[in-house]
């Protein structure tokens, strides 16, 4: 299998805060605590942060179109 591209942008600069909570209030953005219990043994396996990929640049207050 090969990837082929044909658009990237760049996210960068300060979150957008109040994009971030409209993002969480209309479920966009979730929060997955990702926990794994055998019985008796419990595992953290980290706190996920996830964006639905076409709200992700509702986050970033600059966001540039990347020539490829």
């Amino acid at each position: 299998m090969q990837w082929r591209f044909y658009r990237a942008r760049l996210l960068k600069g300060n979150m957008n805060k109040q994009g971030l909570v409209n993002s969480f209030i209309s479920g966009d953005f979730v929060i997955d605590l990702r926990l794994h219990d055998k019985k008796t043994s419990a595992r953290n396996h980290g706190t996920a942060f996830r964006v639905k990929e076409d709200r992700l640049i509702n986050l970033f207050s600059n966001i540039s179109e990347i020539e490829l």
